[in-house]
């Protein structure tokens, strides 16, 4: 390949010149085949369908009912696995958990003294905060009335104390903490 007169060997390396110069002298170079160099291809769209108008539904033919002798009554589907549904039995006595009727009066004896302090604390509790001008009655809007208030939280303060015998160490802290909340809002409102 030396004779070429695009080939030049230099220092180790290969010198190749594959530029095409047209010239008018010089034969033509040679072309690639065609299939070396595809053509670019147009841009197509695809042709849309000529518009065809939807034809005008048919009224349907009348349909004609059998007689009602001839309709078989539908089956209700039972599967194999699940057993027909039958009501749990009544229990002959009342479990003891239930709360008794709204037409029975409340046995206050069964309920214990403890008891009745801990249904008082409730009540006076959310008389508190009633009167704090804190939380509205149900069905009214707040008002604020500290000579009550003031009653309910030193009642409280009370039958805590009469209480502590038989509270766990969990319900003394969270109704002192409540205690204390009261007292503070009620400071709060009365300077």
């Amino acid at each position: 390949m030396p004779e070429d007169k695009n080939y030049e060997e230099e220092d180790g390396y290969k010198k190749v010149d594959r530029r095409v110069i047209k010239d008018e002298d010089a034969a033509a170079p040679e072309e690639p085949p065609a299939e070396a160099i595809p053509e670019p291809e147009e841009p197509t769209t695809p042709e849309e369908p000529p518009y065809e108008p939807i034809p005008e539904p048919e009224e349907p033919a009348p349909v004609e009912e059998p007689p009602a002798e001839a309709i078989p009554e539908p089956e209700e589907p039972t599967t194999p696995e699940e057993p027909p549904y039958e009501p749990a039995p009544e229990p002959e006595e009342p479990l003891p958990a239930e709360e008794p009727a709204q037409d029975e009066p409340m046995n206050w004896a069964e309920v214990g003294v403890y008891g009745v302090l801990r249904f008082t604390v409730g009540l006076l509790v959310q008389l508190a905060w009633i009167n704090l001008g804190i939380q509205a009655p149900p069905g009214g809007e707040t008002r604020e009335n500290l000579p009550e208030a003031q009653a309910a939280i030193s009642s409280l303060g009370d039958i805590i104390t009469r209480l502590e015998p038989d509270l766990s160490p969990d319900e003394k802290r969270e109704l002192d903490a409540m205690l204390a909340n009261l007292r503070i809002n009620y400071i709060q409102r009365a300077d």
